[in-house]
Parts: C-alpha cells; sequence; structure tokens
C-alpha cells in the first residue's frame, strides 16, 4: 500500500507529519513484538519490514512492507488486543510513526482524513483477501510469478528463506522454481 495513493491530497501527508516521530531501526531489529498490542503506524521512507508469526517452532512470513507504504498490525492497532505477529526491520529502515492517539486527533480535527482511512481499511482489506486467495487457489509457480510481478525488489533485498516462506513453499521449491526460469 502506498503512502502516495492513500493521501492523494498532498497536504495531508506534512500535516500529519508535524506530529509524527521520525524513527530509524536497524537490519534485524523487532520493531513490534507477538504478544502485545501494536500502539503505532508507520510509514516506511525507507527499507523493508517482515511481518511474521510462529507456528510449531517456525517462522511464517505473511507480509513485507518496503517504502511508500504503511505497516501496523492493523487488526490489534484498531481493536488494542495483543497481536500474533512480529515484524522486523530486514535493512536499516527509517519511519514515520503515528500513534492509535495521533491518528484519531487526525480523523477527528483533518477533514481529508476520513477519505484516507476509508481508502487504506479499502486496501488492506483487498489485499488480504487477494493474498488469501493466492494461497488457497494458486500453484506454488503462480504465488511465484504474481510476486516476481507486484514486488520484483524485494527478490534482491529480501532473504529466500523468508521469500519461500511468505509464499507458502521450502526453499528448495523456490530455488527450483527459480532454476526453471533461468534455464
Amino acid at each position: 500500500m502506498s503512502a502516495s495513493t492513500f493521501f492523494g491530497d498532498p497536504n495531508l501527508f506534512n500535516q500529519l507529519k508535524a506530529r509524527m516521530k521520525f524513527e530509524t531501526f536497524c537490519a534485524g531489529k523487532n520493531i513490534e513484538e507477538a504478544g502485545s498490542v501494536p500502539r503505532r503506524l508507520f510509514i516506511i521512507e525507507k527499507g523493508v519490514i517482515r511481518v511474521f508469526y510462529r507456528s510449531e517452532g517456525r517462522e511464517i512470513c505473511c507480509h513485507f512492507a518496503k517504502e511508500g507504504e504503511i505497516m501496523t498490525g492493523i487488526d490489534s492497532f484498531f481493536t488494542g488486543k495483543p497481536s500474533i505477529y512480529t515484524s522486523q526491520a530486514l535493512e536499516e529502515t527509517h519511519c514515520y510513526s503515528l500513534t492509535s492517539e495521533q491518528l484519531e486527533w487526525a480523523f477527528d480535527n483533518i477533514p481529508s482524513m476520513d477519505r484516507f482511512g476509508r481508502k487504506f481499511i479499502t486496501a488492506a482489506y483487498i489485499e488480504l483477501v487477494e493474498r488469501y486467495n493466492s494461497v488457497v487457489s494458486m500453484s506454488a509457480q503462480e504465488r511465484y510469478e504474481q510476486f516476481m510481478s507486484e514486488k520484483p525488489d524485494l527478490l534482491n533485498r529480501v532473504p529466500l528463506g523468508y521469500v519461500a516462506s511468505y509464499l507458502g513453499m521450502t526453499q528448495e521449491t523456490l530455488s527450483r522454481i527459480r532454476g526453471k526460469k533461468t534455464a
């Protein structure tokens, strides 16, 4: 989800920026931990963040966010319930963060925030449905091809094990699929 796509109004980001905190996370740093309630929404200026959960001793990657995108544990952020997800910077990452209280203030005091909120929630829902559909209805090959058409730059920025986990396959299967493409 691109921040520029959602902000639309060039003044909106500037109005929010005055209330946001600029944060930097080094590669490998956990930003939000499973079991906690995310209290910040991040707009990524530079870097890549992975979101994962743990199941049966394994880390399952479920989302990547990069420059220009917005990242938060959306379910927990809005419900106040502890999250099952951990977010981690994969590169040095620079973000602007907005707390849930600051976001509520913005919804109450900046007229264009309603439109932003509606577009953000709609896009998050569509992304979730598309992700679900890809996992239940696409082959490993099709999921890889979709990833390459939507996020080709991440293949050079994210360890292959994380990409394989995100695509719901083993690293060996991903390597075989990639090998077919270059052969």
